[in-house]
């Protein structure tokens, strides 16, 4: 009776010594330096009274925000967006905190200084990114089971595009794509948002659309001078794996962004480009290409 009881004890005492490290590790926050000297960055992860997933944030010890929502298959995630602006421009921050859903199975968060993941029970349901300067969301990649057991697909921040380096050193260009029927989709381009403080783009910002058929293997392509470049950019359908730009005499290049994603491709080169010394070319899945000159 007496080694009975003791051993219950010794087993109550496992258990009370145990307990208070798995709520420890429950609690764990996620942790990211910051990328100047700053003190690093932490989100921690509870659930409210009310049932709600919250995230604390904090640089050192100082408090930058909760933020909160009630998640589930539906809602699968709260994308948080913080900026810090403070009068030393070296130090602002841009903090995307992402609270996920028990039904995420996995997260993807492709920032300007690398890519986050989350995968279901390994750490908490959080993604924490900080960045220099004040930049637009970033994008976003989760996949969430439904209640019949199939994985499915939630995005978030920035759309898929083409982006390209501006030949001078001005703000960027990406492509951007508009679905507007079965039968008909668009595409044009823009000049990406200088990080807050930048120098401004100049005009014009964006540019027109060109439209087309989505089923067909090329779907719409044009060239245009804007501002002393020579901008090229299209829309091509499912069957395009790579395109190009080849010159008169057989030459590729000048190379070209494909963003497989949105089926949009971009070329920025400078003005004295002859459109008309140029085609493009695309390289379909059978292997086979077709060309389309510019001029």
């Amino acid at each position: 009776m007496a080694t009975t009881m003791l051993l219950r004890r010794l087993l109550l005492l496992a258990l009370v010594t145990l307990l208070p490290a798995a709520g420890a590790g429950a609690a764990e926050p996620v942790r990211v330096a910051d990328p100047g000297d700053g003190a690093s960055w932490t989100a921690t992860a509870s659930l409210s009274k009310g049932g709600r997933s919250c995230t604390q944030v904090r640089q050192g010890r100082v408090n930058k925000g909760t933020f909160c929502a009630r998640l589930g298959r539906s809602v699968p995630f709260s994308y948080n967006v913080r900026y810090d602006v403070p009068p030393d421009r070296a130090r602002w921050r841009s903090v995307f905190a992402i609270v996920l859903a028990p039904e995420v199975v996995s997260a993807r968060l492709d920032t300007p200084d690398g890519v986050r993941r989350y995968t279901r029970g390994r750490g908490p349901r959080v993604l924490l990114a900080v960045v220099a300067e004040r930049v637009e969301q970033p994008p976003l990649l989760v996949r969430v089971r439904t209640r019949s057991c199939k994985v499915v697909f939630a995005r978030a921040g920035q759309d898929p595009s083409a982006e390209v380096l501006d030949p001078f050193d001005a703000p960027s260009w990406r492509t951007v794509a508009e679905r507007r029927s079965s039968k008909r989709t668009c595409v044009s381009w823009l000049r990406v948002a200088p990080r807050f403080g930048g120098p401004a783009a100049p005009e014009p910002t964006e540019g027109p659309f060109v439209c087309g058929d989505p089923s067909r293997d090329v779907v719409g392509v044009r060239a245009q001078r804007v501002s002393g470049r020579l901008v090229v950019f299209g829309l091509v359908g499912p069957r395009v794996r790579r395109v190009g730009l080849r010159q008169q005499d057989g030459t590729i290049g000048p190379p070209v962004t494909f963003d497989a994603t949105s089926r949009t491709f971009l070329a920025v080169l400078r003005d004295d480009v002859d459109p008309a010394s140029l085609s493009a070319v695309f390289t379909l899945a059978s292997g086979g290409t077709v060309s389309r000159p510019l001029g």
